[in-house]
Order: structure tokens, then sequence, then C-alpha cells
């Protein structure tokens, strides 16, 4: 049995205090670096198995929560927060998708369980998550900025995105809707977008970059 007040070491996390004993399956402790308090078993304190839901895993700030055992069974709201945090935090991310340099996930929307609260409310089957229609030119994703968008409409906002598109004759032209352009020009517009992230030199003679 542990001791009431016993400092145990932990294999993955911080060390943890023991601060309330009911019986050996119903043991209370609480982590150091995240005053997490989780009710475990006697045996887990001991081998140092227990779990703290407060630390983060994803990105370096993501984690879980106290409804930690959700993100199972919610396979639909664990991608979209996953891919949320990917976004804003993942390099590889940055890279490909450089408009989301600048863009960031509110702190309480880092605990899976509150934004699952949310997006239990808020979600709509078949619709995107979306922090640009709200507000024009958002960087942030919060419960106050984002919303639930048909494919339909994110498709037709993503398109009219701000774009300086440079010509072969090295002329500089400011387009609102890629889409249009391209149609306009017999441009792919995969290709041409493709430029933006370095992924190739140019389309066509063209190159595009985000105004």
């Amino acid at each position: 049995m542990v001791k009431l007040g016993g400092i145990y070491k932990s294999q993955k996390y911080s060390d943890m205090m023991v601060i309330e004993i009911i019986n050996a399956k119903k043991v209370l402790v609480r982590f150091f670096d995240t005053e997490c308090e989780v009710f475990t078993q006697s045996d887990k304190v001991k081998r140092g198995t227990v779990k703290d839901v407060m630390h983060p895993v994803y990105f370096g700030v993501g984690f879980v929560g106290a409804k930690g055992s959700d993100i199972i069974r919610n396979n639909k709201a664990k991608n979209v927060w996953y891919h949320m945090l990917y976004r804003c935090y993942s390099p590889r991310a940055k890279l490909t998708h450089p408009t989301y340099s600048e863009c960031y996930v509110c702190d309480e929307w880092h605990n899976y369980s509150t934004f699952l609260n949310w997006y239990s409310d808020n979600y709509v089957d078949g619709f995107q998550l979306d922090k640009d229609i709200k507000i024009e030119g958002n960087k942030i994703y919060s419960p106050e900025t984002c919303m639930f968008v048909s494919p339909k409409d994110n498709a037709a906002k993503a398109q009219a995105k701000d774009y300086v598109v440079t010509t072969p004759n090295g002329d500089e032209i400011h387009v609102h809707n890629l889409a249009d352009f391209c149609r306009a020009n017999d441009l792919g517009q995969p290709n041409l977008v493709a430029t933006i992230s370095g992924r190739r030199d140019n389309h066509k003679g063209y190159t595009a970059r985000y105004k």
C-alpha cells in the first residue's frame, strides 16, 4: 500500500504525491509539473504507470485532459482537434502550408476535453472546421472565431484568398480568386499553388505567393 503524502516516481511524467487514499483501488495523486489530480490504483502508483492527462503530448501543446478516454471513442472529434494542432504547430505543415505560419490555437483548446465540449455542441455532420468566415484574416482557432461550414463553402472561401501572381514577363498581378484566374489563363490551380510552397519553381512561367 502507498503512503499518504508519499512522493513517487513516474516512468514518463513528473513525480507525483499521494494526497488521498480511499482504498487500494482508489488513490488520489497529484503530479508536480501540471498539478493534475488523478484517481488511480496503488499498484500503478508504485510502478509509476499513472497517466498525467494534462501533460502536453501533441506538438508540445496538446493534452487530452480529464475526459481523455473520449479521444478514443470519438474519432471525428479527435481528427478535427489533432489536425487543427498539426496545421498550427507542426514544422512540416508550415513548410507545405505557409499561410498557417502565424496561426495558433487558443490555450483552452490545447485541452482536448474542452475542445470536445465545444465540438459536441456545434458539430454538423459532414461539415468542416473553419476559422476565417466569421472574421476575415483571423489567425486564431477559438470558440469565438470558429464555426463548422459545408465543404462547398469552405472551398469557395479558400479559393477567394488574396494572391500575388507573377507572370512570365515579370509583371505582378493581384488576384482575389485563384480558381477564376487559372481558368482564364489556362493554368492548373494545383500546379500554381505548388509554387507557393516551393514544390514547383514555376507553372508555365507563372509563380504565386500569398498577399
